[in-house]
């Protein structure tokens, strides 16, 4: 980023921007205290910078945790849904050269916050500084997300615009892919007919805590499966079949779901949540088994699994094979593999030589 630059936080007032995006920028600033020279928070919620910070820490954000980074806090009181409110925001990004904006708020936005900024001129074509990021869910599903992609690169070309996922299961990929390089011997076993089936489970015991607006406009599905737990699942196996590596676009391709398998739930109380529809229908809880057409995955089932409010905290992969074995690998806090008895019966000596390397 240039030294005459600002980002612009749109949802400055959301939980993502409290847990999230301030405490990562504050990280930023410390390690490198000239890469950002103004943050300005855009918001409805409140009205001042005082008012900001008051909600901000009544929603769990401690100001110490971001002490370097308030000086360069600026809150803008918008709505960002009026394209004559963008007036403001104009007056203030006029001395900036660098303008980074990234969108934190329902995807039903997206399209009005860069229509506005483009046609208001806060956001030009063309200006290699000038950059938009959007928080999945990037659209509520894959035809909206392709009018959404068709409609922005009307408005700016497609590397100023960035999709991303403020967790995007960052430390299951960061566990799972140096392991399943490793894993080449093993290979074999990890394909039809020996390996049967694959539990992929991300359980929470909290609820949806604040979040009811969010979380009735997204639900389970597209808050953790299409994003977290299908890319998961795709870096977990992808590399694992018979010619040692599939392209994950062209895995995610080969998937079916099997439409009897799909159970959907809701956690006792989620209809007393704030923001919640008392006759709400939205899923807290998702599980659903998924099938391969590549010859080295037929015929087995891969089962996802997601909920909240569940007896435990748990984010793991187990894969079942022939002969009672298993194989697990524990993801959320730390990584740990474990197997058992049954597991190393399979082995042949070399691939029991390379799981104890792994080991």
């Amino acid at each position: 980023m240039s030294e005459n630059n600002a980002l612009v936080i749109f949802g400055a007032t959301g939980d993502l921007c409290f847990n999230k995006l301030l405490p990562a920028i504050a990280q930023l600033n410390q390690d490198h205290p000239d890469s950002i020279r103004t943050v300005f928070l855009v918001g409805r919620q409140v009205q001042t910078r005082e008012a900001y910070f008051a909600l901000a820490e009544e929603k769990g954000l401690s100001l110490d945790t971001i002490a370097t980074l308030v000086p360069k806090l600026t809150y803008v009181y918008m709505q960002a849904g009026d394209s004559e409110d963008y007036g403001a925001l104009r007056d203030v990004l006029q001395p900036y050269q660098g303008r980074y904006f990234y969108v934190a708020t329902p995807p039903t936005m997206y399209w009005v916050i860069l229509e506005s900024l483009v046609d208001r001129g806060l956001l030009v074509r063309h200006q290699a500084n000038h950059r938009i990021a959007f928080e999945k869910p990037f659209g509520e599903d894959g035809a909206a997300a392709d009018v959404l992609v068709r409609l922005m690169t009307g408005k700016i070309e497609e590397n100023q615009l960035f999709r991303v996922d403020h967790y995007l299961a960052k430390p299951m990929i960061q566990a799972l892919v140096p392991l399943r390089q490793r894993m080449k011997t093993l290979a074999s076993l990890f394909q039809a007919p020996t390996l049967k089936y694959v539990t992929l489970k991300a359980f929470e015991t909290l609820g949806i805590l604040s979040r009811g607006k969010f979380y009735e406009a997204t639900g389970a599905m597209n808050d953790m499966i299409q994003s977290h737990l299908l890319l998961t699942l795709t870096q977990a196996i992808a590399p694992l079949n018979a010619q040692g590596s599939i392209e994950p676009a062209e895995f995610l391709k080969g998937l079916s779901v099997n439409p009897s398998s799909i159970k959907l739930g809701q956690y006792v109380g989620y209809r007393d949540e704030v923001h919640v529809n008392p006759a709400s229908t939205t899923e807290t809880f998702a599980a659903f088994s998924l099938s391969h057409h590549d010859p080295a995955l037929r015929g087995i089932d891969f089962w996802i699994m997601t909920g909240k409010k569940c007896s435990e905290k748990r984010t793991d992969i187990v894969f079942y094979f022939a002969e009672d074995a298993w194989f697990r690998i524990k993801i959320a806090p730390d990584i740990v593999m474990t197997y058992n008895a049954a597991f190393k019966a399979l082995c042949s000596p070399a691939q029991l030589k390379e799981l104890t390397q792994l080991s």
